[in-house]
């Protein structure tokens, strides 16, 4: 199943980020992320601004599945979901599934948030907000897209394919605006 999430993190984004999608691509192998951007905290307490980015990638679980198994990542890296604050709290990592799919075709975005907006202007290259460098494995990424890799025969995570629209060139005409 295609399965589209976003990232964003507020605390120490940098290494939460690089952590994410180290251990994405350890799990599903492969995980399409877009240009990394900036985004002002709404509704979220502190004045932390966020690193942003949209994923890409396949897996078998079902949505409970991946539900808990992405939780499960938050968790890991110190997001207290248990917490009466939870969703107004600056956070690790916060990964929210946007979309689901049996086809990558079929892969559609219909919701509409500023942030959401933000990173799909980016990967269309209209976006002037700063983007920012995560080192992941041995590669840097963050200001154009790029496929994550975990390589099973040296047990390293990679980072391959950086071109200015490989994430959007699957998923640009299935977004809904």
């Amino acid at each position: 199943m295609w399965t589209l999430c976003s990232l964003g993190s507020n605390l120490d984004p940098i290494a939460n980020t690089a952590k994410t999608l180290g251990t994405m691509a350890q799990w599903f192998g492969q995980v399409k992320v877009s240009p990394l951007i900036e985004t002002d905290a709404v509704d979220v307490d502190g004045d932390h601004a966020f690193l942003n980015g949209l994923v890409r990638f396949q897996s078998e679980l079902d949505d409970s599945a991946l539900k808990q198994r992405l939780s499960g990542l938050e968790i890991a890296l110190g997001r207290d979901r248990a917490h009466p604050d939870s969703k107004t709290r600056a956070r690790p990592m916060d990964i929210d599934i946007l979309a689901r799919a049996a086809t990558l075709d079929a892969l559609r975005v219909t919701e509409s948030t500023p942030y959401l907006d933000q990173m799909l202007a980016s990967e269309a290259g209209g976006l002037s907000n700063p983007r920012w460098s995560v080192r992941v494995g041995d590669g840097l990424l963050g200001q154009k897209s790029a496929t994550v890799y975990f390589d099973h025969g040296t047990g390293q995570v990679r980072v391959v394919n950086q071109q200015p629209d490989s994430v959007q060139n699957g998923i640009q005409s299935t977004f809904t605006l």
